[in-house]
């Protein structure tokens, strides 16, 4: 900013050394305006106006001109020239321009036509005050127009005096809506003759220039030039804080600026006109039912004939209510006249800024009531707020508000926990009002009130009255458990807080991950990693709340560049952002130093900024500083076995492992159904199912098919879903199907009714005969019809094994059950049976 304003001064400094008048014992101009500011000036009629440009009429007897204040025994020889013309008709009095000083008339002048008027030196008396200008006898229909006045004079002494501007009224206090207006410019012992000589310079409140605030323009204008000037502001509307801009105008004499006095202007916030709603304690309420008044409202109106009352017909409509007691209970009446595309939003606020959503809403019925509860004993406002307007209107009415309850309560800050399937604590916070915090904790079924007990939760206080759990780690189902605070009031009645819900979610077997070691800078990428120190067989434990330890460590086992991934080494990993540097923890935290010592200093925010590369086979993670760098290493001293950033990487070197998720994926088109043939042993992705065809049902043309979820490698399985494309975790090996008469081809050859080939065509999805002489590619699946069925030309999708009956595959031996479950002694031939947890048919 500082050469910006350098530059803009040598610009003014160019100008005014061009125009500027100063020099010894020489005449300067005290004062040069025009009658633009007084009252009783008119060029609105063309005449005027055109009349040798911009000639101001007195229309008015009593109207006068008034000089700038100025300090006249400071000058002698002073003169006065006016621009002036005559109006009007043939009575020179009509015509005559009078100066005064006080009730002395200095001197008058009779202008004909147009003419410049000259004075002689004038006899001032220094303690008569300002100059006047009057044109005495003056008339609607005649007078005299004036155009400029300038005086000058010789500054007493035979030296120029100090040049000065003076910025009239110095103080501008506005509303905090949009503002504009003018202030007054005079100024002495400076002759200035062109508007680009002034400059505006702005400050803050410690007199230290700044930058221009975006919301207030300042500018100095030309009445006209080299004669008079004003300044002119904008202020933009203000929706926060009061506020204040400081600025000066400032101009060159011939040695050096000339600043004028501290322009101040003040813009106010917003005035919202809060109705304040008087609450008793003796049970009452308040409630309005007719036409709301005396709120903060706009963009509202009132012209629904019956409650509600108040319209929002505009984005941005909105009302506000204001009380001095705390609100227990809220309840309005809202209507949706065919409201729709937008969000009527109620908001509550302390301080009446910053405010909170209770609720929104997106659709509203013809007439609904609704009601909160607790709103909280800081709540001072309530807002109702209309915003992004498609179409319709809302209207609002009938708003109750009731007393804040003074009864005792428990109130426990989070009523519903949900945690992971990993050991877990925590702390509900509990607020104990209007009753002792001697209290207890009871656990209940799902009812609330019937009690139980859970072996795999304890809970318990704090010093603080809280309540602290732990919950064990989850190795099976979901579950839940369900509790209460409990405490006795004054008079020995129960007191007990909401039921509280804990959910912890079902344990999920681990991905089959591989961690890979990472040999080159380019392929460190973003994604999850270990910090392995391969001579230890140690991975840095990401999974710790407090990272900088000694024995930060798990172990790890080390195969040809390789780790196997378990539960241990997941909940280590550390997540790697290129772009940002950052380098996080399992545990949620970022690490790095932000100084130049060993040490790590985790944060909650990505604010380091690490570098990784690899050289010679170690892993480089390092922040730069000044001194050097700080590199993360391993510390094997038997008292550390620890990983940190030391100075320059003055400990043993580490290594990078990727997280590698081995992955299959099955491709489905937009038919919804597909045959695949697993190149390697896949858990099934499970936003599709897989199928083994169990049998054909040469009755109904159709095919039976046995649900998979695990599929060994090299097995034709149907696979069912929505289009797209979807990854299955390779495992290590998976049981074969009972049955699966789909084939793997090889190149077979299709004669018109062998072999069938699964299809989309005029029947639906299902195996259709390949055509005579038309090859089923390799490595595609098929089904071949045997000899003695005859079927013909197409094959459905049946249902599940579950659901078919009297089908003939293969003779079973074993415990036998039959397809509902049901043990039986014998079997019969065409039954499907389950036998030892297999499906099998018997001929």
């Amino acid at each position: 900013m500082k050469k910006i304003t350098q530059n803009l001064r040598w610009l003014v400094t160019l100008l005014t050394m061009i125009v500027s008048v100063g020099a010894w014992a020489q005449e300067v101009t005290i004062a040069s305006f025009s009658p633009s500011e007084n009252e009783g000036w008119d060029i609105t009629n063309a005449d005027y106006a055109t009349a040798g440009g911009g000639y101001y009429k007195l229309i008015s007897s009593d109207a006068s001109i008034v000089s700038p204040s100025c300090s006249w025994s400071n000058y002698t020889d002073i003169t006065i020239t006016i621009t002036a013309r005559k109006f009007g008709g043939p009575d020179a009095t009509q015509g005559k321009i009078s100066v005064s000083q006080g009730t002395t008339e200095l001197a008058s002048y009779s202008p004909a036509g147009t003419s410049l008027v000259a004075s002689s030196a004038l006899s001032i008396n220094p303690s008569e005050g300002a100059i006047t200008i009057s044109c005495p006898g003056a008339s609607n229909s005649k007078g005299c127009g004036v155009q400029s006045i300038v005086i000058k004079g010789t500054p007493s002494g035979g030296t120029t005096q100090t040049p000065t501007i003076t910025i009239n009224p110095a103080t501008v206090n506005a509303t905090a809506e949009e503002t504009d207006g003018t202030l007054a410019i005079s100024y002495d012992n400076l002759d200035i003759s062109s508007t680009a000589s002034f400059g505006i310079q702005y400050y803050d409140a410690n007199n230290e220039e700044i930058d221009k605030p975006d919301w207030i323009v300042v500018e100095v204008e030309s009445e006209e030039a080299g004669v008079s000037y004003m300044i002119s502001y904008v202020i933009d509307a203000n929706e926060g804080e009061a506020r204040t801009a400081y600025c000066k105008v400032f101009a060159m004499d011939d040695e050096d600026f000339v600043y004028s006095n501290l322009i101040t202007i003040n813009q106010a916030a917003p005035v919202i006109d809060y109705a304040t709603l008087p609450f008793e304690y003796d049970g009452g309420r308040n409630a309005i039912n007719t036409d709301i008044t005396g709120l903060s409202q706009e963009g509202l109106g009132t012209d629904y004939s019956s409650s509600p009352k108040l319209k929002f017909a505009d984005t941005g409509a909105y009302v506000v209510l204001k009380f001095n007691e705390r609100p227990g209970k809220l309840t309005f009446d809202v209507k949706g006249n065919t409201f729709s595309g937008g969000t009527f939003t109620v908001q509550t606020s302390e301080d009446g800024t910053n405010y909170t959503n209770l609720a929104t809403y997106t659709e509203l019925g013809a007439t609904q009531s609704e009601s909160f509860d607790n709103l909280g004993e800081n709540v001072r406002y309530i807002k109702w707020i209309y915003t992004e307007k498609v179409s319709g209107n809302v209207a609002l009415g009938n708003i109750m508000l009731e007393k804040y309850t003074t009864e005792p309560q428990i109130i426990v800050n989070n009523t519903t926990i949900d945690v992971d399937a990993n050991e877990n604590e925590g702390t509900l916070e509990v607020t104990y009002k209007n009753i002792d915090p001697d209290a207890e904790i009871y656990f209940y079924a799902a009812d609330g009130e019937t009690s139980a007990s859970y072996d795999w939760i304890t809970a318990d206080f704090n010093a603080d009255g809280d309540v602290e759990y732990v919950i064990e780690a989850n190795d099976g189902e979901a579950r839940t458990a369900y509790l209460k605070v409990y405490a006795l009031d004054a008079e020995a009645n129960d007191i007990y807080s909401e039921l509280i819900t804990i959910n912890q979610a079902a344990y999920v077997a681990p991905l089959d991950v591989v961690y890979t070691k990472v040999t080159s800078t380019a392929d460190i990428t973003d994604g999850q990693y270990l910090i392995v120190y391969e001579e230890a067989s140690v991975a840095f434990d990401g999974g710790l709340a407090t990272l900088d330890a000694a024995g930060n460590t798990i172990g790890v086992v080390l195969n040809n560049g390789t780790i196997e991934g378990s539960e241990e080494t997941e909940a280590a990993e550390f997540t790697i952002n290129v772009t940002e540097g950052s380098l996080k923890s399992a545990s949620g935290l970022y690490i790095g130093v932000s100084s130049w010592g060993n040490g790590i200093k985790p944060s909650d925010t990505s604010d380091y900024k690490n570098s990784f590369a690899i050289e010679e086979g170690n892993a480089i993670i390092s922040i730069e500083f000044s001194s050097g760098n700080m590199i993360l290493n391993y510390n094997s001293d038997s008292n550390q076995k620890r990983f940190r950033y030391y100075k320059n990487g003055s400990q043993q070197p580490i290594q990078l492992y990727k997280k590698v998720v081995e992955e299959e994926n099955i491709t489905i088109g937009s038919a919804g159904y597909a045959t695949y043939v697993t190149k390697k042993a896949i858990k099934i992705n499970p936003h599709i199912n897989a199928y083994a065809v169990l049998a054909i049902n040469e009755t109904k043309t159709s095919v039976a098919l046995d649900k998979l979820t695990e599929v060994p490698a090299s097995t034709p399985i149907i696979v069912e879903g929505a289009e797209g494309e979807y990854p299955c975790t390779v495992i290590e090996n998976a049981e074969s199907p009972a049955t699966n008469l789909l084939k793997v081809s090889t190149g077979v050859t299709g004669d018109g009714a062998t072999f069938y080939a699964l299809a989309n065509k005029d029947q639906g999805v299902g195996f259709y005969p390949v055509g005579n002489g038309i090859e089923v590619p390799a490595g595609k699946a098929y089904l071949e019809i045997p000899p003695t069925m005859s079927v013909k030309g197409f094959l459905a999708l049946g249902g599940v094994a579950d659901a078919i009956n009297n089908i003939a595959v293969e003779t079973a031996n074993g415990t036998i059950f039959n397809i509902a479950g049901q043990k039986v002694q014998n079997i019969t031939k065409g039954g499907l049976y389950i036998v030892n947890g297999k499906k099998v048919f018997v001929k």
